[in-house]
């Protein structure tokens, strides 16, 4: 006599026939597996023993439910199959979704349930109460799927070999100029202020291409190659975050490790060995690459100040170590031999500077000497047509010195770059890429201590990175003309120079600060960076007043190595000195 049940999976009433009995059967319309009892209540048979009763079994079809309209699932369905062949008892699944079970475990890793229990299992429960992608997923994709990214977008590391070899060649000659041609005066000045310049360019293009991938992959966008743009000034101002980042992330360490030098230079108090120190230096340094990846991940938030504070990202660290160990030994895979191929040229290449190289120098020289007498002219190293042709085969040889080796490491850094990205994906919720700060919140001490001195690093500048004020802006460039005039008829050394000097840094530092903070983002670049705004108590805009007013307040705080922050840590609005003096605060802007 067949049975009337109810499948499991999409609530349709089945025909099963009689043989069926006591076996596991597949629902020929969802597929769900589900154990035919031995008999449905009422029937008068003997009910089946405790194991069987373990198993999942099919619902038999309620007698008070109105009637089912014809599914055409009828007992026909089942006329030709086999039930000798079924899945019989002896079979280990699971009663909560009939999914096969390992004998050995009693947990089910379809629904996390423990069939001993009859509750969800505790690692299970954690495992599948966290929002977002699987971890387990970022292992193999790390090798994978950068190497199926870098096949599709097969520009990129073109592109960034090619970006890098501009710049290379032109650190290359600015340095030779600096370091081997000019001797003295503003000129070499100039040549090494070019050289920072386009050292700036190499880091700034790896961190700008590496945090639109990052934020492609957050956010499961496609990526399209011809809508990342090249801009220079871009490139080499986020190089020079690049530059400075691990150096303000270690603050702590190298306020300590100055301290100690300063004791032992100024106050003849030897605490440790200035060798230590410049160990203990050179480790300082080293230690925030460690946390790379993560930092780069961070940087890519709205607010960036968790990639700038060390204990954030030594929270981030401890939660994804194992991730961020695997993209460092990738790094060290991949980029080792760029690295090995840089250091045999400084070391037995004759230098990785091409311009200053003695074999390619050697074969410039030799190559011009037979050019020239070949054309039949004289061979006089004192020539117009001597130095031009030279000049002219030494950057011809510079370029194909560079070009092959730059090419050659754009390809690694793309694939870093995509397993960068994949990281910061995978481990978006373990490292805590999502900030929720209400606006108006007080800024605690840290934060605010490198805003601060990060601003003041930048302050110099003001005249290239503050526009709002056309007045100050223009009075900022009038300072520049006098300083570098100073600099060509008086020298460096000249009293009218360094006086000149001292009116040009107060000047810019006072511009920096004021136009900013009195502006309608009521920040300065480093403090919109953080995520923090500045305000009147009454949490109005300041005016250019107010914000000159706060600027001289700062004084006291500058000149006292940043004490004036320390009444941030007790005050309960966290005001700083100069806050009080000034009558504003320092909140975050919070998540709009």
């Amino acid at each position: 006599m067949p049975i009337k049940v109810r499948c499991r999976g999409c609530e349709k009433a089945l025909n099963i026939p009689d043989a069926a009995r006591g076996k596991v059967v597949q629902c020929p319309d969802c597929g769900a597996k589900m154990r035919i009892p031995e008999s449905l209540g009422g029937s008068g048979e003997k009910k089946p023993a405790a194991k069987a009763a373990s198993r999942p079994a099919a619902r038999p079809a309620r007698p008070a439910r109105k009637k089912e309209p014809d599914t055409g699932l009828s007992g026909e369905i089942f006329a030709n199959l086999n039930f000798d062949n079924a899945e019989h008892e002896d079979e280990q699944i699971c009663p909560f979704c009939a999914a096969p079970l390992d004998e050995e475990d009693p947990i089910c890793r379809a629904c996390g349930m423990d069939t001993e229990s009859g509750k969800m299992d505790r690692k299970e429960a954690k495992k599948r109460s966290r929002k977002g992608p699987d971890t387990a997923e970022f292992w193999g994709l790390a090798w994978t799927d950068p190497g199926r990214f870098l096949k599709e977008h097969r520009s990129l590391p073109i592109r960034t070999g090619w970006y890098w070899t501009q710049f290379a060649f032109l650190l290359a000659i600015c340095f030779f100029m600096a370091h081997d041609y000019v001797e003295k005066g503003p000129p070499k000045t100039f040549w090494y202020f070019m050289t920072a310049l386009c050292l700036l360019g190499i880091p700034g293009w790896y961190w700008y291409l590496s945090i639109r991938l990052i934020q492609a992959e957050l956010f499961r966008e496609e990526v399209k190659p011809d809508r990342i743009h090249f801009d220079f000034l871009a490139n080499v101002a986020i190089g020079l975050r690049a530059i400075i980042w691990p150096f303000v992330v270690m603050l702590p360490v190298w306020l300590i490790l100055g301290g100690l030098y300063a004791l032992g230079e100024f106050g003849n108090i030897q605490v440790v060995s200035e060798d230590a120190l410049r160990i203990a230096g050179g480790v300082a340094f080293g230690i925030p690459f460690l946390v790379f990846p993560l930092a780069n991940a961070h940087m890519t938030s709205r607010y960036t100040h968790k990639a700038w504070i060390f204990w954030d990202l030594l929270v981030s660290a401890g939660r994804a170590a194992g991730a961020c160990v695997y993209w460092l030994l990738q790094a060290l895979v991949l980029m080792g031999p760029i690295a090995g191929i840089l250091i045999a040229m400084e070391l037995a290449g004759g230098g990785a500077n091409p311009f200053s190289n003695t074999h390619v120098d050697r074969w410039a020289i030799s190559a011009t000497e037979w050019f020239l007498s070949t054309i039949g002219e004289q061979v006089d190293a004192e020539s117009f047509m001597y130095s031009i042709i030279r000049i002219s085969l030494e950057m011809l040889m510079a370029l194909v010195y560079i070009a092959p080796i730059m090419l050659l490491a754009g390809f690694p850094a793309v694939f870093l770059m995509r397993s960068n990205a994949l990281l910061a994906y995978y481990f978006q919720n373990s490292i805590d890429m999502v900030n929720h700060i209400r606006p108006g919140t007080p800024a605690g001490f840290w934060v605010r201590f490198l805003a601060f001195w990060g601003d003041f690093a930048l302050s110099p500048l003001s005249s290239f990175l503050v526009m709002r004020e056309k007045k100050a802006v223009t009075f900022a460039w009038l300072l520049n003309g006098v300083l570098l005039l100073l600099a060509i008829t008086q020298g460096v050394e000249s009293l009218a120079f360094q006086s000149a000097v001292g009116v040009f840094l107060t000047y810019n530092w006072w511009m920096y600060f004021s136009v900013q903070e009195s502006g309608t983002s009521r920040s300065t670049i480093v403090k919109e960076s953080f995520g923090l705004m500045v305000s009147t108590q009454k949490n109005k805009q300041m005016t250019l007043k107010q914000a000159s007013g706060r600027w001289m307040a700062t004084l006291v705080t500058a000149l006292t190595a940043g004490l004036g922050f320390l009444p941030v840590i007790f005050q309960p609005r966290k005001h700083a000195l100069h806050d009080t003096i000034s009558k504003t605060e320092v909140a975050w802007s919070g998540t709009k």
